[in-house]
């Protein structure tokens, strides 16, 4: 009888299924990692999660896999959260009614997507435009920024602003001259970091390169490093090497 008295049901972690479409891989080792610092963050705090990473290959190809995958799984109720990142990928977490959706966007699938000349492209309206009326259909909706919160309109109360987190124990502060000694740096030099893409429009790459040229007319021994496709354990080599980081980008939903 005592034993019956004593039984406690085992209480089952809180499952959270990830949807996106970038995550880290051994040929893409910085695609997504903000993502992948987020599923191992739940994970410490004792959350269960599964990551839904369709493999590379054509589009419409990935979103059928994942939709697929998505409609199997509502049935079985495996899963408390679905979490969509990036506007598509919440949309096709959306196809079922199941299970609730958090959809977290990450800046242009709601501000739109800067062209090369300024303006901004339709794709990028439309991703927009399907993204805030998403806000009304999903059960809550994480954005980086105030801006991006105005921006997607919809149920205000269902909106919260949270900035991708950072690791300090991964990134911390390295004697400059030790990460330069590492990545074989001038020890003197004045280094400028863009870390960015500079093929993306809406990171403005043209700017930080005028602006680095104007001051090197000046006299000044500088040089400007990029650190794009870069895995994340030499990024932060990079950031304690440089001087200065310039960030140039025309928009950003969350620059960290």
């Amino acid at each position: 009888m005592s034993a019956m008295t004593d039984y406690q049901p085992v209480k089952k972690p809180f499952r959270v299924l990830m949807v996106t479409g970038v995550y880290p891989t051994a040929r893409q080792p910085h695609a997504g990692t903000f993502i992948k610092s987020q599923v191992d963050s739940l994970i410490a705090a004792g959350l269960e999660v599964e990551v839904l990473h369709p493999m590379a290959g054509p589009s419409p190809l990935r979103y059928a896999v994942a939709a697929a995958r998505i409609f199997l799984t509502s049935f079985t109720k495996r899963y408390d959260i679905i979490h969509g990142h990036y506007g598509l990928w919440c949309l096709i977490s959306r196809l079922q009614w199941a299970t609730p959706v958090v959809a977290s966007y990450l800046g242009d699938d709601i501000l739109g997507t800067v062209t090369a000349d300024g303006g901004y492209s339709s794709k990028g309206n439309f991703v927009a435009s399907l993204s805030r009326k998403l806000c009304y259909w999903v059960d809550a909706v994480i954005v980086k920024s105030v801006q991006m919160k105005k921006a997607a309109g919809g149920p205000q109360q269902k909106i919260f602003v949270i900035p991708n987190g950072v690791n300090f124990a991964q990134f911390r502060p390295i004697p400059r001259d030790e990460a330069r000694a590492a990545l074989g740096w001038d020890q003197n030099r004045f280094y400028v970091l863009f870390a960015n893409n500079p093929q993306i429009p809406v990171k403005n790459f043209p700017l930080a390169k005028a602006v680095v040229e104007k001051v090197r007319a000046t006299g000044k021994d500088i040089e400007l490093v990029v650190a794009n496709g870069l895995a994340h354990e030499t990024v932060i080599e990079y950031m304690n090497a440089c001087n200065a980081l310039i960030l140039s980008s025309v928009a950003e939903g969350s620059p960290n």
